[in-house]
């Protein structure tokens, strides 16, 4: 059996308005997922598009995410398209952010 994330809206029902700090926690299991560079290579990164959209979807100000989200889904993931929805996402909610049209690029 697979790893199983919730998805944002679900996750968001559970963390009685501390979604920053699930959104940390996330992000601290995603790191540790990533940086098992050997595992990464099995599994061909294949659970970092769904850590990411929901490290975001609970904290969409939280902005490293969005970066890891260009390069490990956009690139050793091999899906720019889902890697966009997320950054979109990300260009939305920070309108007046430099960093995220620059890694969207």
């Amino acid at each position: 059996m697979g790893l199983k994330l919730p998805s944002p809206e679900d996750a968001k029902l559970s963390t009685f308005g501390f979604d920053q700090l699930m959104a940390d926690m996330y992000w601290l299991a995603f790191i540790n997922y990533e940086g098992d560079t050997a595992a990464r290579g099995k599994d061909n990164f294949r659970h970092c598009s769904e850590y990411l959209d929901l490290i975001t979807g609970l904290d969409p100000h939280f902005l490293q995410p969005y970066w890891f989200c260009a390069f490990s889904v956009g690139a050793d993931q091999k899906r720019p398209d889902l890697a966009d929805k997320i950054i979109r996402r990300g260009l939305e909610t920070n309108p007046n952010n430099w960093y995220l049209p620059y890694i969207a690029g």
